[in-house]
């Protein structure tokens, strides 16, 4: 007769037999990124986007399908960093983080829409008061985004 006993402890359990030694098996991860959307814009790099892990300890993480060009998937960390280099619609991810007690998913979504900026002068003539003084402007700058067909005017 061979007895098994289930010992629980914070962050796993241990598994422990008549006939062999002691075994740790830590808690399955508990993974997720935040935001889970996220809009970058071309050419123009982005803020490090780490995951938060609230379960066992991960030891390698993987992301599918493959990052879109010029973003990076640390597999070590599950810390996505780059510049994207290419306009892409909406793609959904699934990134796992894999431990021996198991492996756990999240979805996150990457964005890189089109974007074009324009400067725009207008040759009208203008009169500010700051610091108490009159100050002349010779031109109004304004620049404006364009984001595939809808034109944002900056306050």
């Amino acid at each position: 007769m061979i007895a098994l006993l289930i010992v629980a402890y914070q962050g796993g359990y241990i598994l422990s037999d008549e006939d062999s030694s002691d075994s740790i098996v830590p808690d399955v991860p508990e993974i997720s990124y935040n935001p889970v959307n996220l809009t970058l814009t071309n050419d123009t790099m982005m803020s490090d986007w780490l995951p938060v892990n609230l379960g066992g300890p991960t030891l390698t993480w993987s992301i599918s399908p493959q990052l879109s060009p010029g973003l990076t998937f640390n597999e070590s960390t599950g810390l996505i960093n780059g510049t994207p280099t290419e306009v892409r619609s909406l793609i959904q991810y699934t990134v796992s983080a894999t431990n021996s007690g198991g492996t756990a998913t999240t979805q996150i979504n990457i964005t890189v829409p089109s974007s074009n900026s324009l400067d725009l002068i207008h040759p009208l003539a203008s009169t500010c008061l700051s610091h108490g003084e009159l100050t002349r402007h010779d031109h109004m700058y304004l620049t404006i985004q364009i984001e595939d067909e809808f034109v944002t005017i900056p306050e």
